[in-house]
């Protein structure tokens, strides 16, 4: 019985540690291998990179911050809609959250996906 509990625990931990890899991968998505690079190239200087990644990165946390104080006022579900609604227009809200799911969920998983398939292929043929 404890062999079985053990195992369900296992499980548990490899589907809990999957879905945690893919929701950060769907956030960070593949421009971080696929654009360090290019930004290379262009900066000379591996310092200069990480520079960069650094301000983009406050960047987004500034936007972490304004989320969570505009979640901290309006305190209901819905996210994006709810703020634009209270704060602008029902409408608004509505448009924002199609937006978000054409442009802002599907579009970069289906430009991503032939980068990701890019490593997978054989490199020579026998």
């Amino acid at each position: 019985m404890d062999f079985v509990i053990q195992w369900l625990w296992y499980l548990l931990a490899f589907v809990a540690g999957s879905g945690a890899a893919l929701v950060i991968a769907n956030m960070i998505g593949t421009g971080v291998f696929t654009t360090s690079g290019f930004a290379l190239a262009d900066l000379r200087d591996a310092s200069f990179v990480m520079l960069a990644w650094l301000v983009g990165g406050l960047y987004a946390f500034s936007g972490v911050a304004i989320y969570s104080d505009l979640a901290k006022s309006y305190p209901e579900s819905g996210g994006e809609y709810v703020f634009l609604k209270h704060l602008l227009h029902p409408a608004l809200g509505t448009a924002a959250g199609w937006v978000s799911l054409v442009a802002g969920f599907t579009v970069p998983i289906a430009v991503a996906a032939p980068d990701a398939g890019a490593g997978t292929e054989p490199t020579a043929t026998p």
